[in-house]
């Protein structure tokens, strides 16, 4: 991993570091996109390559063909001084000449059909740059389409109605922090949107749709939604980035939906210190040895600014889903009720669960400095971000996503603890 000064060096210097095998992978660290800077330099790479190698070929040509060139000037102007000599000898020479011209012809040939060669094997070799940026392309392309089978995100249809305390039925999507549920008095502490195409979903009687993986009440026990009785398969979501699927958090990790419950998006903090301990292995190569009491949660400030692709910020309140970073596409936007925080050496304010970038490993802001509370709870906010499951602030802070590490191995811990919570974790409603 590359420390903040050589990664100014790199961006002050681009033109002479940007063909560096060690750089060039990474080019969208440096605010630079890493497809268009792999073509040029394998552009670069082959002709510079390519017209060194050749080049004493061509020399070689140009001597042979220079060479018979004046041989042929020599033997005309000798063909000419003795055209009237005697008839036998002048066909003694004609016959030389006319064969000297045969072998000229087809040393000629000779020379063009090399040339075609030379050129079917630039054609090959620009075939070869092609078929990598195609390559490149086309693992981005997959790479965006299974995310969802790696990512949990326990997610709704944006449009599905819910119970709120003084609002009514609204649609799920206009739901707010602090908003109470009518069935339960679950009190909203977060709220998530995900640009989630290719999650799976099934629907529920009463116009519920869901992700097949989202934890729901029944017959005294916490089962997939997928696995329901009244579930029906419904595909897989195509929303895009206009019709996120949102899910959300709330006091007591219930969301009463219709005559149905499900659990929120962090679902339980019992297993908050295992799943740190196993990310903290999964970044570093070794777990963390500090005693934690702080939260599992990761947030920023909302007028932390965050750097684009494009070389400007934006405050991280303003981000949009599609929105590309410098670190890779956001493709999450996590808004939470948090009170704990901690001021990093930048005057940058996180949460103390959030993990952020020293020279040589990923550290927990609450490990590292004083964790302070704030007099009131305040909404802050984190991202999912599609690529380096990090994001960089204006500072120049490397900041872990709300996810932190993109795969289902980090809800081991959760599932285990699901199982075990059973009937006395609900006693509100019939399971349906």
């Amino acid at each position: 991993m590359l420390s903040l000064a050589d990664v100014e060096e790199v961006k002050k210097n681009w033109p002479k570091y940007r063909c560096k095998p060690n750089v060039m992978p990474f080019a969208s660290l440096y605010g630079h996109d890493t497809g268009e800077n792999f073509n040029f330099c394998l552009m670069n790479m082959f002709g510079t390559e390519m017209g060194a190698a050749l080049g004493p070929v061509f020399v070689i040509l140009g001597s042979i063909v220079s060479a018979l060139v004046t041989l042929i000037q020599v033997a005309n102007s000798i063909r000419v001084q003795f055209a009237t000599m005697m008839g036998g000898i002048n066909t003694l020479f004609q016959n030389f000449a006319d064969r000297f011209k045969q072998l000229l012809a087809a040393v000629q040939m000779t020379a063009y059909r090399m040339k075609l060669i030379m050129g079917r094997l630039y054609g090959a070799f620009f075939a070869m740059i092609y078929m990598s940026i195609a390559g490149m392309t086309s693992m981005q392309n997959f790479t965006e389409s299974i995310l969802f089978d790696f990512l949990d995100t326990f997610c709704f249809d944006p449009d599905t109605p819910v119970k709120i305390v003084k609002k009514g039925s609204i649609p799920i999507k206009d739901v707010k922090i602090d908003d109470v549920f009518e069935q339960t008095g679950s009190r909203v502490t977060a709220t998530f949107q995900f640009q989630a195409d290719g999650q799976s979903m099934v629907k529920l009687p009463g116009d519920i749709l869901v992700s097949t993986n989202h934890y729901i009440y029944y017959l005294g026990k916490w089962i997939q939604a997928a696995d329901h009785p009244q579930a029906i398969p419904a595909g897989t979501w195509k929303g895009g980035n206009t019709r996120p699927l949102i899910c959300l958090n709330t006091s007591d990790h219930k969301i009463p939906i219709g005559h149905y419950v499900f659990l929120d998006y962090d679902e339980t903090e019992e297993g908050d210190k295992e799943t740190m301990q196993w990310i903290d292995t999964a970044l570093n190569g070794k777990s963390s040895s500090y005693g934690r009491s702080f939260d599992y949660t990761s947030c920023v400030y909302r007028d932390t600014s965050i750097r684009m692709e494009d070389g400007s910020t934006k405050p991280i309140q303003q981000i949009q889903l599609g929105d590309k970073l410098t670190t890779g596409k956001v493709v999450g936007i996590v808004k939470k009720q948090i009170q704990e925080f901690c001021e990093l050496p930048l005057d940058e304010s996180v949460t103390p669960g959030l993990s952020y970038w020293l020279p040589n490993q990923w550290v927990r802001a609450g490990d590292m400095v004083p964790i302070q509370r704030l007099s009131y709870a305040q909404t802050w906010y984190s991202l999912v971000v599609l690529g380096g499951a990090c994001f960089e602030t204006e500072k120049g802070t490397f900041i872990r996503d709300y996810v932190e590490v993109h795969s289902p191995d980090t809800e081991q811990f959760y599932t285990t603890k699901i199982k075990h919570l059973g009937e006395s974790s609900i006693e509100m409603l019939p399971a349906y």
